[in-house]
Protein backbone atom coordinates (compact mmCIF):
# COMPACT_ATOMS: atom_id res chain seq x y z
CA UNK A 1 0.00 0.00 0.00
CA UNK A 2 1.02 3.22 -1.24
CA UNK A 3 2.12 6.12 2.26
CA UNK A 4 0.64 9.06 1.93
CA UNK A 5 1.46 12.59 4.21
CA UNK A 6 -2.07 13.02 5.55
CA UNK A 7 -5.71 11.70 4.40
CA UNK A 8 -8.11 14.57 5.18
CA UNK A 9 -9.68 18.12 3.84
CA UNK A 10 -8.31 21.10 2.84
CA UNK A 11 -10.16 24.23 2.95
CA UNK A 12 -9.50 27.53 2.03
CA UNK A 13 -10.83 29.87 4.96
CA UNK A 14 -10.86 33.93 4.48
CA UNK A 15 -8.05 35.50 6.15
CA UNK A 16 -10.03 37.83 8.50
CA UNK A 17 -10.85 34.43 10.33
CA UNK A 18 -7.55 35.02 11.85
CA UNK A 19 -8.04 34.77 15.51
CA UNK A 20 -8.11 31.25 16.13
CA UNK A 21 -8.53 29.43 19.34
CA UNK A 22 -8.24 25.12 19.44
CA UNK A 23 -8.67 22.69 22.09
CA UNK A 24 -5.43 20.36 20.90
CA UNK A 25 -2.35 19.41 21.68
CA UNK A 26 -0.24 22.29 21.68
CA UNK A 27 1.12 25.12 21.82
CA UNK A 28 4.04 24.05 18.95
CA UNK A 29 3.57 21.94 16.20
CA UNK A 30 3.56 18.07 17.09
CA UNK A 31 3.01 14.73 15.29
CA UNK A 32 1.82 11.30 16.02
CA UNK A 33 5.60 10.12 16.99
CA UNK A 34 6.49 13.18 18.68
CA UNK A 35 3.84 13.92 21.59
CA UNK A 36 6.06 14.43 24.62
CA UNK A 37 6.91 18.40 24.67
CA UNK A 38 3.18 19.35 24.02
CA UNK A 39 0.65 19.30 26.12
CA UNK A 40 -3.63 19.07 25.83
CA UNK A 41 -5.21 22.54 26.54
CA UNK A 42 -7.34 25.51 24.43
CA UNK A 43 -4.81 27.73 22.73
CA UNK A 44 -5.00 30.75 20.83
CA UNK A 45 -2.86 31.87 17.91
CA UNK A 46 -2.39 33.82 14.00
CA UNK A 47 -2.44 31.86 11.42
CA UNK A 48 1.50 33.23 11.05
CA UNK A 49 2.54 32.00 14.78
CA UNK A 50 1.75 28.47 13.05
CA UNK A 51 4.69 29.13 10.44
CA UNK A 52 7.68 27.19 10.86
CA UNK A 53 10.42 29.14 8.94
CA UNK A 54 12.33 25.93 7.97
CA UNK A 55 15.47 26.40 5.87
CA UNK A 56 13.98 24.45 3.15
CA UNK A 57 10.23 24.92 2.93
CA UNK A 58 7.29 22.17 3.76
CA UNK A 59 4.22 21.57 5.24
CA UNK A 60 4.45 22.75 9.26
CA UNK A 61 2.30 23.16 12.07
CA UNK A 62 0.19 19.83 12.62
CA UNK A 63 -1.93 19.54 16.09
CA UNK A 64 -3.01 16.09 17.00
CA UNK A 65 -5.64 15.26 19.48
CA UNK A 66 -8.19 18.02 18.30
CA UNK A 67 -11.30 18.65 19.86
CA UNK A 68 -12.55 21.83 18.44
CA UNK A 69 -11.21 24.76 16.18
CA UNK A 70 -12.87 28.32 16.35
CA UNK A 71 -11.99 30.86 13.80
CA UNK A 72 -13.01 34.22 14.09
CA UNK A 73 -12.35 37.93 13.26
CA UNK A 74 -14.35 39.57 16.54
CA UNK A 75 -17.98 39.41 14.66
CA UNK A 76 -18.25 36.41 12.88
CA UNK A 77 -16.75 33.06 13.34
CA UNK A 78 -16.08 29.48 11.89
CA UNK A 79 -16.06 26.34 14.36
CA UNK A 80 -14.79 22.79 13.19
CA UNK A 81 -15.57 19.95 15.86
CA UNK A 82 -15.87 15.63 14.98
CA UNK A 83 -19.56 14.34 14.50
CA UNK A 84 -18.79 11.88 17.32
CA UNK A 85 -18.65 13.24 20.46
CA UNK A 86 -15.33 11.93 22.12
CA UNK A 87 -13.28 11.92 18.94
CA UNK A 88 -10.08 13.93 18.23
CA UNK A 89 -8.50 14.35 14.78
CA UNK A 90 -4.93 16.25 13.51
CA UNK A 91 -5.47 19.60 11.78
CA UNK A 92 -3.30 22.38 10.65
CA UNK A 93 -3.43 25.79 10.20
CA UNK A 94 -1.10 27.52 7.21
CA UNK A 95 -0.85 30.36 5.19
CA UNK A 96 -0.02 28.84 2.01
CA UNK A 97 -1.48 25.78 0.28
CA UNK A 98 0.75 23.01 -0.48
CA UNK A 99 1.73 23.27 -3.76
CA UNK A 100 3.13 26.99 -2.98
CA UNK A 101 4.89 25.80 -0.38
CA UNK A 102 6.76 22.84 -2.31
CA UNK A 103 6.75 25.28 -5.20
CA UNK A 104 9.39 27.69 -3.03
CA UNK A 105 12.68 26.36 -1.96
CA UNK A 106 13.30 28.79 0.67
CA UNK A 107 10.73 30.76 3.31
CA UNK A 108 11.53 33.96 1.43
CA UNK A 109 10.58 32.82 -1.99
CA UNK A 110 7.23 32.24 -0.59
CA UNK A 111 4.43 35.00 -1.54
CA UNK A 112 2.14 37.40 0.15
CA UNK A 113 -0.49 35.13 2.29
CA UNK A 114 -3.86 35.71 0.86
CA UNK A 115 -5.84 33.43 2.63
CA UNK A 116 -5.70 30.51 6.06
CA UNK A 117 -5.47 27.25 4.68
CA UNK A 118 -7.23 24.90 7.36
CA UNK A 119 -6.23 21.09 7.26
CA UNK A 120 -8.53 18.69 9.13
CA UNK A 121 -7.12 15.35 9.11
CA UNK A 122 -8.53 11.86 9.62
CA UNK A 123 -5.01 10.95 10.09
CA UNK A 124 -1.14 12.01 9.66
CA UNK A 125 2.17 10.60 9.10
CA UNK A 126 4.56 11.03 11.79
CA UNK A 127 7.57 12.81 10.74
CA UNK A 128 10.29 10.11 11.80
CA UNK A 129 13.89 11.63 12.03
CA UNK A 130 12.94 14.79 9.90
CA UNK A 131 13.26 15.39 6.50
CA UNK A 132 16.79 13.91 6.65
CA UNK A 133 16.69 10.68 8.30
CA UNK A 134 14.59 7.34 8.30
CA UNK A 135 11.16 7.04 7.90
CA UNK A 136 8.61 6.88 10.97
CA UNK A 137 8.00 3.40 12.79
CA UNK A 138 4.96 1.39 11.24
CA UNK A 139 2.24 2.59 13.74
CA UNK A 140 2.93 6.25 12.46
CA UNK A 141 2.99 5.95 8.87
CA UNK A 142 -0.50 6.65 7.04
CA UNK A 143 -1.52 4.53 4.22
CA UNK A 144 -4.08 5.51 1.00
CA UNK A 145 -6.82 3.25 1.86
CA UNK A 146 -10.32 3.85 2.02
CA UNK A 147 -11.52 5.43 5.45
CA UNK A 148 -14.48 7.08 7.64
CA UNK A 149 -13.96 10.90 9.38
CA UNK A 150 -16.37 13.58 9.54
CA UNK A 151 -16.70 16.79 11.17
CA UNK A 152 -19.47 19.04 11.46
CA UNK A 153 -18.96 23.28 10.90
CA UNK A 154 -20.71 25.99 12.79
CA UNK A 155 -21.01 29.71 11.18
CA UNK A 156 -22.02 31.77 13.64
CA UNK A 157 -21.94 35.55 15.16
CA UNK A 158 -20.73 36.69 18.50
CA UNK A 159 -20.63 35.28 21.22
CA UNK A 160 -20.10 31.74 20.16
CA UNK A 161 -19.96 28.83 22.26
CA UNK A 162 -17.72 26.56 20.83
CA UNK A 163 -19.11 23.39 22.27
CA UNK A 164 -21.56 21.96 19.56
CA UNK A 165 -24.24 20.29 21.96
CA UNK A 166 -25.55 20.81 25.52
CA UNK A 167 -24.23 17.14 27.01
CA UNK A 168 -26.82 15.65 28.82
CA UNK A 169 -26.85 14.43 32.21
CA UNK A 170 -27.20 10.64 31.56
Amino acid sequence: EEVVPRLGFQLAVDKSLSKIQYNALGPWENYSDRLRACWNGIFTAKPEDFFIPYSETQEYGNHENARWILMDDGTDSLCFFPLVTGDVFPFSVNQWDVATLHKASVPSALPTPDKIWLHIDYDQTGIGNGSCGPRPWAEHLVYNKPFTFGFAMRFGSRPFRTRPFRESAG
